[in-house]
């Protein structure tokens, strides 16, 4: 394989450098490699290393992002309680509505229609605000 040649040729090279140039050699790259991930542990490399970002804008960066994140939320938690008061205020309109009507049929099967509606309008209006629709009696129309 292509690249077993290429480890023995630079396994090779490496014992072709006299002994002592090699424990020097192997000194400087073990020193540049220690500065290089000193600068990288303690965030300084973008002073040297155009690339890199620096630690305290990214911080900044994230500090801005988790703040928007937060204020969507918000508004999207006011959005949804407002669309929730809205529901609930369409069920307790239609709850009345449905109970005035049944009120004024006579007690029969058509009553008892508008009883099963009326108690799911209830069960929704109750799913939308945690509140118990209380009905008023017949005789309160």
């Amino acid at each position: 394989m292509w690249y077993r040649e290429m480890a023995d040729s630079l396994l090779q090279l490496v014992q072709s450098i006299p002994p002592v140039l090699r424990a020097t050699l192997l000194a400087v790259i073990a020193l540049v490699w220690t500065f290089i991930l000193t600068l990288l542990v303690f965030g300084k490399a973008s002073a040297v290393f155009h690339g890199f970002a620096r630690v305290d804008d990214v911080n900044a960066a994230m500090r801005a992002l988790s703040r928007r994140v937060d204020q969507t939320n918000a508004r999207i938690s006011s959005m949804r309680h407002s669309d929730d008061q809205h529901w609930a205020n369409q069920a307790a309109d239609s709850i009345m509505q449905m109970d005035q009507q049944k009120c004024s049929l006579p007690p029969g099967r058509v009553r008892a229609l508008y009883d099963s509606l009326i108690s799911k309008r209830v069960d929704e209006y109750y799913n939308l605000t945690g509140k118990q629709y209380i009905l008023p009696p017949c005789d309160a129309w």
